[in-house]
């Protein structure tokens, strides 16, 4: 993961609009295909301490997803299958 990433001028672009530290971006089947881009501002923000947390935001984002998709699966609230 580090070094150049496909979708890096992307994010760069979204951390400006966004005024943000530090982001992720996933992208699935893009323009150039599936890829992963991480970016730090390193003058606001450590990127020791951005690599440190982002394991566990991404294992908690995975958890989330995980949940909402077996919610899904499992159909509408109070039916029975």
């Amino acid at each position: 993961m580090i070094g150049p990433g496909k979708y890096d001028s992307a994010l760069r672009v979204m951390l400006n609009q966004l005024s943000a530290d530090a982001g992720i971006l996933i992208v699935l089947e893009g323009e150039d295909g599936s890829g992963i881009s991480l970016a730090v501002n390193e003058s606001r923000i450590s990127a020791d301490l951005v690599l440190s947390q982002t394991p566990a935001v991404l294992r908690a984002l995975a958890d989330s997803i995980e949940g909402d998709f077996a919610e899904l699966m499992a159909g509408p609230k109070g039916q029975q299958s």
